[in-house]
């Protein structure tokens, strides 16, 4: 898919999941709303699509201590 197409799928739906290889996959999502409120913050997500290879496409949930260095 073309970089707007798959960010236009994310944005449209809320929250999606996509293969990121052969037996890989992530859930994006079009904001922190859609990430567990305590526990999760969201980082900006960029994937290779068909006409970018570094096209932002949204964001993915992670959990706060890996991403704010917590204990």
């Amino acid at each position: 898919m073309a970089c707007n197409d798959v960010r236009e799928l994310v944005f449209s739906a809320g929250a999606v999941v996509i293969t990121t290889g052969d037996r890989t996959f992530d859930r994006y999502v079009e904001s922190q709303r859609f990430c567990q409120p305590v526990d999760e913050v969201s980082v900006p997500a960029f994937v290779e699509t068909r006409d970018n290879p570094q096209c932002w496409i949204g964001y993915v949930c992670r959990d706060r201590s890996d991403v704010e260095g917590g204990d």
